[in-house]
């Protein structure tokens, strides 16, 4: 048992756990007790497996099982820790994903007397936390249809949102600011926007800063992956421009940026998202509407470690001595990235104007 259960449940939990299950439990069961002087009526004690590629089912299984005995106790609420990623080493997103598969799983058995599951996770395991949300808003949209429609979003409001966000109502997962154009917001933006033209005259309508949760979420535990793995110091993020058409805006607004529409303007180097350090380029991909508005996007965009790719790339080669692939393609002396996972790109200004 848990040395952190123990001191805050009292003995009385360790005498009862000796009574019942005194030659132990095997791995991928659990034992039940009360809860002791916590403020709960019954406590799950898990005997997971160490952590293998192949045995997710069975983790995933044990995961299960325990949703569904929660449900058997007629418990309202069930709380998990980051589950395995202690003495176990179980990799954050794997533990996330477990967790969050298995919630969505057990929705769909429409049995409801279960209706709130809390992550527990410490605020020094902060890359867990940021697993456990991208995980959850990744899921999310999947599970509500499965649960009342007053379950609460507790993963939300423990977010901190960037400071230049304007204040969003926690029902609400998108936002589109139009910016002052006196603002220094507006400004920088512009400024960066019309120094890569190279020349080309073009008329700016407006700037709308794009405030999505979701997306935001996945981006920042992208952005913590990243970090982890590649050297300290690495520069894993940059600002770069992406053009579109005007009728594919609202979706990417509300979707993000989605390598299924890649091949429309072009897959040079391999089948994934097209972005430009030159805002010049970027204009070749936004073609007007009738009314001769164009759009394009300074994004915030992962690109970590770098490797040339070419026409018929659908994921970089591996690093070296690694299973991990390389984080961007494209051609670097054209600055040109391509990326080839979602998560790694965020819309975050919409650029409208006439050319």
């Amino acid at each position: 048992m848990a040395s952190s259960v123990l001191r805050a449940a009292g003995d009385v939990i360790q005498t009862e756990l000796l009574t019942r299950y005194g030659t132990g439990i095997e791995a991928g069961d659990f034992a039940q007790s009360s809860g002791g002087m916590l403020p709960c009526n019954y406590v799950l004690h898990v005997c997971l497996p160490n952590y293998k590629q192949d045995n997710f089912s069975q983790i995933l299984n044990t995961v299960s099982r325990l949703l569904d005995k929660a449900e058997r106790l007629k418990s309202k609420s069930i709380s998990f820790p980051a589950l395995g990623t202690g003495i176990l080493r179980y990799p954050p997103d794997i533990s996330s994903e477990i967790i969050m598969e298995a919630i969505r799983r057990h929705a769909e058995k429409n049995k409801y007397d279960l209706q709130f599951v809390n992550i527990v996770v410490y605020s020094k395991d902060k890359k867990c936390f940021d697993e456990v949300l991208a995980k959850g808003s990744t899921l999310f949209n999947d599970i509500k249809r499965n649960l009342p429609d007053d379950i609460s979003k507790d993963l939300f409001k423990t977010q901190s949102w960037p400071k230049y966000w304007d204040l969003m109502s926690e029902k609400k997962n998108l936002e589109i600011i139009e910016l002052y154009r006196d603002s220094l917001e507006y400004k920088e933006v512009e400024q960066h926007f019309k120094l890569s033209l190279l020349g080309r005259s073009v008329m700016i309508n407006k700037i709308q800063r794009i405030q999505n949760k979701s997306l935001f979420l996945q981006f920042c535990a992208k952005k913590d992956e990243l970090e982890l793995h590649n050297p300290e110091n690495h520069p894993n993020e940059m600002k770069l421009f992406h053009g579109t058409s005007v009728s594919s805006v609202c979706q990417i607004n509300e979707t993000g940026f989605n390598r299924s529409f890649c091949g429309k303007n072009g897959t040079a180097y391999g089948k994934g998202v097209y972005f430009a350090t030159e805002s010049s380029y970027s204009l070749n991909y936004s073609p007007p509407d009738p009314h001769g508005k164009c759009c394009m996007y300074r994004a915030r965009v992962l690109t970590g470690q770098f490797i040339k790719t070419s026409r018929d790339t659908k994921c970089p080669p591996k690093k070296p001595g690694t299973n991990r692939p390389y984080d961007s393609g494209g051609n670097i002396n054209q600055g040109i990235f391509v990326i080839f996972h979602d998560a790694q790109m965020y819309p975050e200004y919409l650029i409208t104007y006439h050319l």
